[in-house]
């Protein structure tokens, strides 16, 4: 069963830095056919490909994988959504201190069917966790979380 996946840029920095849990979440994204989403503005995609290009500047070995998989990502998986936050949303993302790099993120993620978001991102804290849950009914998952997830089907 194909599912949406919102994936945070952090998964792909480990996954260059050879982090095997990433690079088998990455890879089963792709070998499964799960669908990555992204926003209509395109500042996800605009995200991914500052990584790839830090990647390629700072790990030449994890470099091609990745920009192999964001290649067949945005010509075969992609499934764009709306990346606009209501205004109570972003109200309390401001009070919550909540980068806002991660929005679009969070906004795409709440349009999806599953609404899991994979991240290992430290701004997603506590409160924050908290709040998506209940107010937005996101998941935010870790990557180990996200491969059993998986394996549930």
């Amino acid at each position: 069963m194909s599912r949406d996946w919102t994936i945070d840029t952090c998964v792909l920095y480990m996954a260059a830095d050879v982090d095997y849990d990433a690079v088998e979440f990455l890879n089963r994204v792709l070998r499964e056919g799960h669908r990555v989403t992204f926003d209509h503005d395109r500042r996800i995609e605009k995200e991914y490909q500052k990584c790839l290009e830090k990647v390629q500047q700072d790990r030449k070995g994890g470099s091609v994988a990745l920009k192999k998989w964001f290649k067949t990502v945005v010509n075969r998986l992609a499934q764009k959504y709306s990346g606009k936050l209501q205004g109570r949303h972003r109200v309390k993302f401001k009070e919550l201190k909540f980068d806002p790099s991660d929005w679009p993120f969070v906004a795409v993620c709440a349009n999806t069917k599953s609404k899991n978001l994979v991240s290992k991102d430290s701004d997603y804290t506590k409160e924050i966790k908290e709040y998506l849950q209940k107010e937005m009914k996101i998941c935010v998952l870790s990557i180990q979380d996200s491969l059993m997830i998986d394996k549930r089907k």
